[in-house]
């Protein structure tokens, strides 16, 4: 079992799971947990600069591979995530080399474009941050 505590002092939170899934899932923390950092000793990672909340979304998707807990959830949308919450997934995701996570935020994405019928201009402006040319999320935003 691997204990990763997410968050600074005033909002963290720590997450108790299987280290084979976590290595299973993303690139980050198979080096971390594989390697010679202390992480694969203690069998604690931190993550200081994280946002509990968007870590909760990966927590589910490790867990069940989806970000809903239920088919009526996925179905139901008003209870999807926003844009700003999708796009924090995607750099989370994209920092810690979980692909599959990566490509359910960029289809949730497009999911609230299709819904919403518009992107925010600030979420793009934010991803040039992010992001650099070439990048798929990039791309397709630049290109709707």
């Amino acid at each position: 079992i691997i204990r990763v505590h997410v968050g600074g002092d005033q909002f963290s939170e720590t997450f108790q799971t299987y280290g084979g899934l976590l290595r299973k899932s993303s690139g980050y923390f198979l080096r971390a947990l594989e390697g010679l950092f202390i992480e694969a000793s203690t069998k604690q990672v931190n993550l200081p600069t994280e946002d509990p909340d968007i870590f909760r979304l990966f927590f589910r998707y490790l867990n069940t591979g989806r970000l809903y807990e239920t088919q009526i959830d996925e179905q139901a949308h008003q209870d999807r995530p926003s844009f700003w919450t999708l796009f924090r997934l995607w750099v989370f995701a994209d920092a810690h080399d979980i692909e599959g996570l990566e490509d359910i935020a960029i289809s949730e994405i497009l999911n609230n474009v299709c819904c919403n019928g518009f992107i925010p201009i600030d979420l793009i402006l934010e991803l040039e941050g992010h992001t650099v040319c070439g990048v798929l999320l990039y791309e397709m935003l630049v290109e709707l």
